[in-house]
């Protein structure tokens, strides 16, 4: 997944957002299916893992600086 111009919210839907629900999966914080829908599970999931790393803003949206850290990459300013 491209980081740089990700921009994944409710109502997203494609490989993009299936790759976001599996990295979530993968890292505990989303156990529904991987449908490539983003929906209010997702975005659960995603604001819980925004809470968990401190220093994200808690808007359950995929921007370049969640889609980084959720890769485990370091978002550079």
């Amino acid at each position: 997944m491209d980081c740089n111009n990700t921009n994944l919210k409710r109502g997203s839907k494609g490989e993009q957002v299936r790759e976001a629900q599996t990295l979530l999966s993968s890292r505990g914080f989303y156990g529904g299916r991987i449908d490539g829908e983003y929906g209010p599970y997702t975005e659960e999931a995603v604001r819980n893992f925004q809470r968990s790393q401190g220093g994200l803003a808690v808007d359950g949206v995929i921007g370049p600086v969640t889609c980084k850290k959720l890769q485990g990459n370091t978002p550079t300013p």
